[in-house]
């Protein structure tokens, strides 16, 4: 802008430069140069939209609500791209201005997720827990939201543990147990032995499958599923009847001989006790077996074994009782 001088007293010229921007043509305030505040700044992830509270001062003065809009952008999912967009509604302001806000990716919880915790063994089939994940009503989605890392192996008795890690929207690390339990009162087979469930780690030698058995020998304990369980009992009826089983040998960790467990095997002509642990022997157990059969005992337990070797478990005068270190 040029000022010449005219009148007395006053002569030649002065020249200023000024800027004239937009919003400004007709005396608007340009949005640009207000302060926005935002509340709050961050929110967690939830599946929905969100939208922060938005204060906007010109100059520490409160701009009123009428003279702009507030728009939002990518104001859903996790991230820092979410944004408020002004733009004045051409009163006294003109323009537009963008505000950033944050949205954190959601942890997750233990109580989010939904797995079945307790399984029954199955000899030979391995354990896939379905697993379910939810954020209030949404339901997570597994590659998308999250990852299941799932054992190895889990077809043997014991603890296992899925883990699950938060991806996308989600975040952290959750370890969910569950466990393969033994079926208490249901049977199994070991090797040529049956044997039923009588403990969490014990269990009965119920019988075999080899009819043409001569020898047996009851270990202390047997492997089923991967755990070992003591054998603590010989059950009803086991070996009845096996025609050709001739001698027998029970481990340290028996308790109960069975009713009829030797019934009738006739040709059984040796019995040997190796722990110290029996305190039942059932009725008509070794009824039928050879009559000048010796049973090896402990020394220890001579005295208390020979009371229950009664005549009511088929025990005769004629067999012989020996004790042994």
């Amino acid at each position: 802008m040029t000022i010449t001088a005219a009148g007395s007293g006053y002569k030649g010229t002065a020249t200023k430069e000024f800027e004239i921007t937009k919003g400004q043509e007709s005396g608007k305030i340009d949005l640009k140069d207000c302060s926005v505040t935002l509340q709050p700044k961050s929110f967690v992830y939830n599946g929905k939209p969100q939208q922060p509270s938005v204060a906007v001062k010109y100059k520490g003065k409160t701009v009123p609500k009428t003279e702009y809009k507030v728009s939002y952008k990518n104001n859903t999912n996790a991230g820092n791209a979410a944004k408020v967009i002004l733009t004045a509604n051409n009163k006294n302001y003109a323009g537009s201005k963008t505000a950033q806000f944050s949205i954190g990716r959601k942890p997750l919880a233990v109580s989010m997720v939904k797995m079945e915790r307790n399984f029954k063994w199955e000899s030979g089939r391995p354990i896939r827990p379905s697993v379910s994940v939810k954020n209030g009503q949404i339901t997570l989605r597994e590659g998308t939201d999250y990852i299941a890392a799932y054992p190895k192996t889990s077809a043997d008795i014991g603890d296992y543990t899925v883990t699950i890690t938060g991806k996308g929207n989600y975040t952290s690390v959750v370890n969910m147990k569950f466990c393969v339990f033994a079926p208490l009162g249901e049977t199994c087979t070991a090797g040529s032995m049956k044997y039923k469930f009588t403990s969490a780690s014990t269990v009965m030698l119920t019988g075999t499958g080899n009819k043409k058995i001569s020898s047996l020998k009851v270990k202390n304990t047997v492997k089923i599923g991967g755990k070992t369980f003591q054998i603590t009992a010989i059950g009803t009826n086991a070996f009845k009847g096996s025609k050709r089983l001739k001698k027998v040998t029970l481990g340290a960790n028996l308790e109960i001989i069975g009713k009829g467990a030797f019934y009738n095997c006739r040709k059984l002509s040796s019995i040997q006790l190796k722990g110290k642990k029996v305190k039942t022997i059932g009725k008509k157990a070794i009824k039928g077996i050879k009559k000048k059969a010796v049973i090896k005992i402990p020394k220890s337990k001579k005295k208390a074994y020979k009371k229950l070797f009664k005549r009511s478990t088929g025990y005769k005068k004629s067999m012989k009782i020996k004790a042994v270190k």
